[in-house]
């Protein structure tokens, strides 16, 4: 069963990237599973718990990226309003989804968090009927307001460089979990229930794990590379999200799936095979999956991420992704059937590695 408690805990905190210490300190928390194990940080901001083994020299590492989409205070208008930029420049968060969007802006004059909401510059019942270039307006027109009367009054609590984050939302729908940041708390929660396996085995040969909470993924930084020095694994596994396609309509004459791939909650966790992934590896997970009677799925896998930087540095390494609908929005939404089925073949795939 999915802890929802802990999941939640790791999805409460902020955490954009460049600024992801909050929930680095959760992770560093919950994986504080007795003095036995070892933690540390290198010198990217990349956490680490390292669970010793028995009987075994090889050391497996799973990864995971801590920080999250978001935003950074860009420009203050007269009126009050705040505009912002997506973390990395360019377009990370989907647009058409931020309007009446819930966020926190990090005060670094105060040291506190400042509430807001995105609102379209042009409300819809002032835009001309017909006018639909007008609807869809650009993401630079797309301001936060967090109640100001005024540039003047703005300017005491938010600065240009501040950074913004969507707020914390985690909601039980039916069988399914909503919540945002669960690209990739999701992947941390897997890292925390697979040491929480590891730490508790008290017989047979058990390989060292190490659990890599890495940062900067969404910007593509390349920090996770750091992380086969740091750590020096034989194996590298990294657990990420990968976007549902099971929500896109769809006709005889336009399969989504011949151009995006097929990808649906409730069928288990994708392993990515490509670029960036050792196919024994792949092989390997995959072999887990049926001699378990598991399900999965398969994604083929893109190099700008965090095992294809890992990779890069001469490490064998594999993918694992929970699907999730409404990737990179306020409600991203996931099934514990596939939480669960990930875990299991984490745990499954470390005993197999020995061999």
């Amino acid at each position: 069963m999915i802890d929802l408690t802990k999941l939640e805990e790791l999805t409460s905190v902020g955490g954009v990237a460049g600024d992801e210490s909050q929930a680095m300190d959760v992770f560093h928390k919950l994986t504080k599973y007795s003095e036995r194990v070892k933690q540390y940080k290198d010198g990217v901001g990349n956490y680490y718990t390292e669970i010793p083994g028995r009987g075994s020299d090889k050391r497996i590492m799973f990864t995971a990226h801590m920080d999250t989409i978001g935003f950074m205070v860009k420009y203050i208008d007269d009126q009050g309003f705040v505009f912002t930029q997506d973390i990395t420049g360019y377009e990370m968060a989907d647009p058409r989804m931020l309007p009446g969007t819930d966020v926190v802006i990090y005060s670094r004059k105060s040291g506190k968090t400042i509430s807001g909401q995105f609102m379209p510059v042009i409300p819809y019942h002032l835009v001309d009927e017909g006018t639909d270039d007008e609807i869809l307006q650009e993401r630079y027109e797309i301001a936060i307001d967090i109640g100001s009367k005024g540039e003047s009054q703005t300017k005491r609590v938010v600065s240009v460089g501040d950074y913004v984050s969507l707020k914390h939302r985690f909601v039980k729908l039916g069988d399914r979990i909503s919540a945002t940041h669960l690209d990739d708390r999701l992947g941390a929660y897997v890292l925390y229930e697979i040491g929480k396996y590891v730490h508790s085995l008290r017989s047979g040969k058990v390989p060292t794990v190490i659990l890599a909470a890495t940062a900067g993924e969404e910007g593509s930084t390349g920090a996770s590379g750091l992380t086969a020095k740091s750590a020096q694994p034989d194996i590298s596994i990294t657990i990420d999200v990968l976007p549902a396609t099971d929500t896109i309509v769809y006709d005889a004459e336009y399969e989504v799936y011949k151009k995006h791939g097929k990808c649906r909650l409730d069928d288990g966790p994708a392993i990515g095979r490509g670029l960036g992934i050792s196919d024994d590896v792949f092989m390997a997970l995959e072999s887990a999956c049926e001699k378990n009677n598991m399900p999965y799925q398969i994604e083929l896998s893109r190099f700008d991420t965090d095992n294809g930087f890992i990779n890069a540095r001469g490490i064998r390494t594999g993918l694992v992704l929970v699907p999730v609908r409404n990737v990179h929005t306020a409600i991203e939404t996931c099934s514990p059937k596939d939480i669960e089925a990930t875990i299991k073949l984490c745990k499954k795939y470390t005993k197999m590695a020995l061999k």
